[in-house]
């Protein structure tokens, strides 16, 4: 979905984007009309902005997120993410993301750890 794929362009952040794993879980996960190939070329670039991208869409979007949506999401985020970083740049976007759905720092710490 389209919150998968801009909450994991900005919690790679801007050097995570070269791994093919990563760029082909991207490619699969591109919002309709998007040209995800412009996007993954340009990645430093719209990695910074990815977090409004994911706030733009979560706003537009009419229905409840369930939790159990919301908790895949993020899992999904994580899981793309997850081997390309361990910084505290990371753990920050993360916690970032999860502002956007509602989820406490705490809460995506244990998810992170989880794995």
């Amino acid at each position: 979905t389209q919150f998968v794929f801009w909450g994991a362009l900005y919690a790679l952040g801007p050097d995570g984007h070269e791994h093919q794993e990563v760029r082909q879980h991207l490619t699969e996960l591109h919002p309709p009309g998007l040209d995800t190939q412009h996007v993954l070329s340009n990645a430093r670039a719209f990695a910074t902005s990815a977090i409004a991208k994911l706030q733009e869409a979560r706003a537009a979007r009419r229905e409840k997120i369930s939790a159990q949506d919301t908790f895949e999401i993020i899992s999904s985020v994580i899981q793309i993410a997850k081997n390309q970083h361990s910084d505290a740049a990371y753990q920050k976007r993360i916690a970032e993301i999860g502002t956007v759905f509602g989820i406490s720092a705490d809460a995506i710490s244990k998810m992170h750890k989880k794995g």
